[in-house]
């Protein structure tokens, strides 16, 4: 499964030990993505939405500076897109969701 998940998002896994990298660096990145996000909106911890804000920041800014320095890879839109939808999302929320405790 990890390798064909990485096929999707352009990543290539050598053996073993790279499925046991994506599995390990791409399953941390989103778990705590999802872990912050949901205790942000259950615990009303709004500030706790920076730490996936930044983090799928970066990784939009990263991936356009890939874009800049090693070329246009039409398949790379994708997940651009992803990130930015998720910035987007994840800026409302911080909007509207009001900070408890």
């Amino acid at each position: 499964m990890p390798g064909r998940v990485g096929e999707t998002l352009l990543l290539m896994a050598d053996g073993p030990g790279g499925i046991g990298s994506l599995r390990a660096d791409l399953g941390g990145f989103f778990l705590l993505c999802a872990a912050c996000a949901g205790l942000a909106l259950f615990r009303g911890r709004t500030g706790l939405l920076l730490v996936p804000l930044f983090l799928m920041g970066f990784a939009l800014f990263a991936r356009t500076l890939g874009l800049a320095l090693d070329g246009v890879d039409e398949r790379a839109f994708t997940s651009m897109a992803v990130e930015a939808v998720a910035v987007l999302i994840l800026l409302f929320c911080r909007a509207v969701l009001p900070a408890r405790g």
